[in-house]
């Protein structure tokens, strides 16, 4: 049992190696997007930098240990 064990393992490592080296190569593609999906990611995109200049106030409540306001911020306007 002793010497069983290893040479699964072995076993296992070469299998996995040839399974790897056996695939087709393809490489994935990069998403495409159309304008409308464009649009919404800019949109979006405008939101979060918007939030992004909130993120010390959030800072400060978490400091004060006011939780009420931490909570509120979250699914306020984080939300």
């Amino acid at each position: 049992m002793s010497l069983f064990r290893p040479l699964i393992s072995i076993l296992l490592v070469f299998i996995s190696v040839l399974v790897v080296s056996c695939g087709d190569g393809s490489q994935a593609k990069a998403p495409t997007y159309s304008a409308t999906q464009l649009t919404q990611i800019q949109a979006t995109n405008k939101n979060v930098s918007a939030l992004t200049d909130r993120l010390p106030e959030l800072a400060a409540y978490i400091e004060e240990r006011d939780w009420n306001n931490v909570k509120s911020f979250i699914h306020g306007p984080l939300g």
